[in-house]
This record gives structure tokens, C-alpha cells and sequence, in this order.
């Protein structure tokens, strides 16, 4: 499932970058001159009937792809997982790891004002089931119920591990919709 979010990613971040280099040209208008002399010849580029024949197919390929990516029929769910190296105004420097464990290049996620914001946080041992939400174990002889509750953007700390759940606005920009968040201190010092 993770490699398909980051195909569809891939595949929305090259539609993008190919629509910013594609232009629109203007219809000639056609003077009366011109209506009179006849047309004007065409000025030869040099490009072949089957490479403008791509150009088109590609670009009708694009609006395809345009069209797939703002529909509200489909539901793309993409994230981004890793830990916050920087934090300005509301957005978030994330920095990733692979599957082979590789960092990955940082990407910066503007988190929406109306985010859900939800942490991970240590229970004391009198907690009760329903207020666990999981657990986590830092030796084979001592673990520690986890809870979770909505905090505030501010509460987001550098070092924090993150994974947020992005909207892919139709201007091809995303957008942190839902963090959830285990605090770099999450952990007692023992």
C-alpha cells in the first residue's frame, strides 16, 4: 500500500512539473490584410508531424491525469511519516527514512490550521483499558501503556516523530490534514 501512495506521488509531483513547463499559445487573430492576401506560410521548426503527435498525447494524457487527481470521486489518501527537523509559522520540516533505512531529502508540509492534531502519551499504571490505546516496551522487562489526546500545533516539538495524512489540493499542493504525533520525550528517562 505505501508503494502505491508513493507512486501516485511521484506520478502527481512529475504531472506537475510537466504542466509548469508546457505552454499556452495564443489563436492568431487574422487581419483583413491577411484575409485578402490569403494565408501566410507557416514557419517550418523543424519538428516532424510524429513529434507534435506525441506533444498532443502527452497532453492529453496530462488533462487524464488532471482530471483523475482533483476528482472528488477518488479518494487519495498520501502521507508522509519521519521526524520534524524544523518548524516555521505552520509548516513542518520533515525528514523521512527509507525502507533501507536512508534519510531522506527533508520536505516541508504546511499544516492546515484546522489539523487534527493527536499525541502519544505515556499512561500512569493506575490507567484503565479503555484509556490505553497501545503500548510500547523498552526492555523485555518493562513496558508502558500508551494514551492519546489532541493537542494544539504549538505542541509539536523538533525531534518529534510524526505521520501526517495530506490533502493534494487542486493547485497540486498538499496539505497536512491529520498529525499524529510521539513526542521526542515520549519515553521516561530511566
Amino acid at each position: 500500500m505505501k508503494k502505491l501512495f508513493l507512486w501516485l506521488l511521484i506520478v502527481s509531483m512529475i504531472a506537475v512539473f510537466s504542466l509548469a513547463g508546457c505552454k499556452v499559445e495564443a489563436a492568431e487573430e487574422v487581419t483583413e490584410e491577411e484575409a485578402v492576401e490569403g494565408p501566410v506560410e507557416e514557419e517550418v521548426t523543424g519538428e516532424t508531424e510524429e513529434a507534435a503527435l506525441d506533444e498532443s498525447e502527452e497532453e492529453a494524457n496530462l488533462i487524464k491525469l488532471d482530471s483523475l487527481l482533483t476528482s472528488k470521486a477518488i479518494r487519495l489518501y498520501l502521507s508522509i511519516s519521519g521526524t520534524v527537523e524544523e518548524i516555521s509559522g505552520s509548516n513542518l520540516t520533515i525528514t523521512g527514512i527509507t525502507e533501507t533505512g536512508e534519510e531522506t531529502s527533508p520536505l516541508i508540509i504546511p499544516v492546515s490550521n484546522e489539523a487534527k492534531i493527536i499525541s502519544t502519551y505515556i499512561l500512569p499504571e493506575e490507567a484503565t483499558k479503555e484509556e490505553i490505546t497501545g503500548n510500547i516496551g523498552i526492555s523485555e522487562e518493562k513496558e508502558y501503556n500508551l494514551g492519546e489526546k489532541e493537542v494544539s500545533f504549538k505542541d509539536i516539538k523538533v525531534g518529534d516523530n510524526v505521520f501526517i495524512v495530506l490533502n493534494l489540493k487542486p493547485d497540486y499542493t498538499i496539505e497536512g490534514t491529520e498529525v499524529s504525533l510521539s513526542p521526542v520525550d515520549l519515553m521516561p528517562i530511566e
